[in-house]
């Protein structure tokens, strides 16, 4: 049986993943959460600050390589707009 996530507050959800790690990063948004359209961030890490850094570089590559293969690689010349 799987445990219904959805009630758990995030900041214990975060708590409770980073626990299963040495070093973690995380980094969340959620639009138009207030009346006025106000985002909610969160942005979290723990462990090695170098390997952190590592961590998140992982990332930011890995969304850049899905991002080429959705819309193909921009040349030095392309004007194209993401």
């Amino acid at each position: 049986m799987t445990a219904d996530l959805s009630l758990v507050a995030t900041d214990d959800l975060v708590e409770a993943l980073f626990g299963r790690f040495d070093h973690a990063t995380f980094s969340g948004m959620r639009e138009r959460v207030g009346p006025d359209g106000s985002h909610v961030y969160i942005r979290r890490w723990m462990g090695n600050s170098h390997t952190v850094i590592g961590l998140a570089a992982h990332t930011t590559a890995n969304v850049i390589r899905a991002m080429d293969d959705e819309h193909g690689e921009l040349g030095p010349d392309d004007e194209r707009r993401l």
